[in-house]
């Protein structure tokens, strides 16, 4: 497959380098790929022989690497077979090696790696020699089966050519919609229900809830919303919503008699709510500070698995995978059991048998009292807290600071002293000290938890200034002459999430933002689900969603929820006039999927040319864009003139460009 490759340019302004190219691409199928990684280090196979501007080409697959250095990973080669005319050519070629997504087609950017050599023939092979881990591969979507598919994509470049006239060039804007719909989330434009959620009052659209929840789709649009009086004589309704979350949101959840646009829900903080609804809008999470960071993600992973929000709650259990620590994790392991996270729940079960493996009863974790008398003396008094973890510790008390430092002689500082190392290089350990009531009762003046790595080089020590003399001197801690101080230790080992991870290898990754499938779901299902706005455009009707379309055109925003045309809202329908149905359709198609419509080779062209005046009209600037471009490859003698036309009166720069080029080429060849 091979086609001329229209040049783009960067920057505001920018001089055109005319560049010829031919471009091509090959795609290698490795089907049982299981077979093929058992070859051994060194062994390839080659693909088919494919032909590029009359050069050709083949890929070399290693399924265990080119070498034995590499043998973990899979090498991939692009190399020349045949050049095209002379012996002692050589050909320019830029090549980009894709892994591809089974589920799209689309290279996957993390493994495309791109290279750009001179060739000529006989030449060896250039590429990748670590393209992709096997153990990644093995792990990952892209293995489909027991089949993967690479793709080559090859530009030979023929000659470059520089032109003096300049035009301002542009890029064709990022897809863009996790922004548009958090802006109306943000603006509340057009927000059709409200949650009252634990005294605060949450703005929201149907329909984005619909379409990313099942359960908010069943409360919000469910057939049993109203009712159940037509439901067969012999459905149970406790067993049957026991079975199925969006059975029990349509037969029993909070709005299930709701006709009102405000709903109440008890069952939820309003924080984590707030997290939700962000999440729904734009696939990513709130910020939030580090010390309210887990317990959020709990009660979020709760939120979502309750909502049926399949991907926020993958993406919470991986977070809080990389969050464990003793202080959490039995309790995660339970919250990971009761919500079906197995991924979690192999995690929190690494970490306890780690931690227990190292850290057993009395013997990794201990507390020691030390009693004080005669608190004006000037020597430390010390008690040895005897082993904890293997190892001996010792505490020290300084009554009047250590006169190391003028500014802790008012303190009273403790140490802890690691007193035999014994032969770990390194030994981490929890700790804190506590005032003692003559009663037993914990101070107030506790110290917070510390965590430190001693080391075994020497009798390492870490201290904290414990109280004020002066505070002491009027405290209930002090009795007589006498002072207690607790030190409790815990020894811990070392966590390293990415072995819990690698232990639930099986389990699937969090996978790529589903947030367009869930709105091009919507308009797949003829929009009757939630359609809260009907156009007719020549006799035809369209149903769709004010949201989507607000977050697609800013025209259309205006036209639904501006001030001035509210009048529109209550009519049977909205009017457009002037537009094709199957261009009104097409641009239907891009809001929702941001994508065009299959076009069929015959009245291409001027879809195209319509769809751009239609981007115009409603300020579509992306698909003005796509259009543009896609009309620089159909340049011909039969539409050169219209489509300058078109593109000086829509403003497409590189259309314009391309049309004035094409005719000059054509009026330089005519004879006079």
């Amino acid at each position: 497959m091979m086609s001329n490759s229209p040049t783009s340019a960067g920057g505001s302004t920018t001089t055109i380098a005319d560049v010829e190219t031919v471009t091509g691409w090959h795609v290698l199928r490795v089907d049982g790929y299981s077979k093929t990684k058992g070859v051994g280090s060194g062994a390839w196979f080659n693909s088919s022989i494919f032909d590029v501007d009359g050069h050709h080409w083949y890929l070399r697959y290693y399924p265990c690497g080119d070498t034995e250095e590499v043998a973990d990973w899979i090498s991939v080669f692009f190399s020349l077979y045949r050049l095209d005319g002379d012996e002692g050519g050589v050909v320019k070629a830029r090549y980009k090696i894709s892994l591809l997504d089974h589920q799209t087609g689309e290279p996957v950017p993390s493994y495309t790696k791109i290279g750009f050599l001179p060739f000529s023939s006989p030449d060896k092979p250039w590429g990748f020699r670590k393209f992709i881990k096997r153990m990644d591969l093995e792990s990952s979507s892209y293995l489909n089966g027991n089949s993967f598919q690479i793709r080559c994509d090859v530009t030979i470049v023929k000659e470059v050519r520089e032109e003096t006239n300049t035009v301002e060039s542009f890029t064709v804007p990022p897809r863009d919609l996790h922004r548009h719909l958090g802006n109306l989330l943000a603006s509340q434009v057009g927000a059709d229900v409200t949650f009252e959620v634990g005294g605060e009052q949450f703005k929201a659209h149907r329909n984005v809830l619909a379409a990313r929840s099942p359960v908010f789709m069943a409360e919000l649009y469910g057939p049993m919303k109203l009712g159940k009086d037509h439901l067969p004589d012999l459905f149970n309704l406790n067993s049957t919503a026991a079975r199925s979350s969006v059975f029990m949101a349509e037969l029993f959840g909070p709005w299930k008699e709701s006709t009102t646009s405000r709903i109440r829900i008890d069952d939820i903080e309003p924080k984590v709510f707030k997290a939700l609804i962000h999440f729904m809008y734009t696939d990513s999470l709130i910020f939030v500070e580090d010390d309210e960071k887990v317990m959020l993600l709990q009660l979020l992973l709760v939120a979502a698995d309750k909502y049926n929000v399949e991907r926020l709650k993958l993406v919470c259990e991986d977070i809080l995978c990389n969050s464990i620590d003793a202080s959490m994790a039995a309790n995660t392991m339970m919250l990971a059991d009761k919500h079906g996270c197995h991924k979690l729940k192999e995690a929190c079960i690494k970490f306890l048998t780690g931690l227990l493996v190292t850290v057993q009863g009395p013997a990794g974790q201990g507390s020691s009292l030390m009693l004080l008398t005669g608190k004006t003396a000037s020597a430390s008094e010390a008690a040895g807290t005897g082993p904890v973890g293997g190892h001996d510790w010792r505490i020290c008390c300084y009554p009047c600071g250590t006169n190391v430092d003028e500014d802790s002689d008012d303190w009273v500082e403790v140490y802890l002293y690691l007193y035999h190392p014994g032969d770990d290089n390194q030994i981490k350990a929890r700790f804190s000290f506590a005032l003692l009531s003559p009663d037993g009762e914990i101070a107030d003046e506790s110290t917070e938890t510390m965590e430190h790595t001693f080391t075994c080089s020497d009798y390492w020590s870490f201290n904290c200034e414990l109280i004020d003399m002066e505070g002491l001197e009027y405290s209930r801690y002090l009795k007589g002459d006498s002072l207690r101080i607790r030190c409790d230790v815990t020894v811990l080992k070392d966590f390293h999430p990415s072995e819990a991870a690698g232990a639930a290898a099986q389990i699937p990754a969090v996978p790529t933002s589903d947030l367009r499938q869930h709105l091009s779901e919507l308009f797949t299902n003829n929009s009757q689900v939630g359609g809260d706005v009907t156009f007719k455009v020549g006799g035809e009707l369209f149903t769709a969603h004010k949201c989507v379309l607000a977050t697609g055109s800013p025209v259309l925003k205006a036209d639904i929820f501006g001030p001035s045309n509210m009048h529109t809202i209550n009519t049977a329908h909205i009017q457009i006039k002037d537009m094709k149905p199957e261009v009104f359709r097409a641009m239907l198609h891009f809001i929702y999927m941001d994508s065009l419509p299959e076009i069929g080779s015959v009245g291409k062209t001027a879809m195209l040319q319509r769809l751009i005046v239609a981007a115009d009209r409603y300020k579509m600037e992306r698909l003005k864009l796509i259009c543009g471009d896609m009309l620089c490859n159909y340049v011909s003698t039969s539409m050169a003139a219209t489509s300058l036309l078109l593109a000086k009166k829509h403003g497409c720069l590189r259309l314009k460009v391309a049309c004035m080029r094409f005719l000059r080429d054509l009026l330089a060849g005519v004879d006079p």
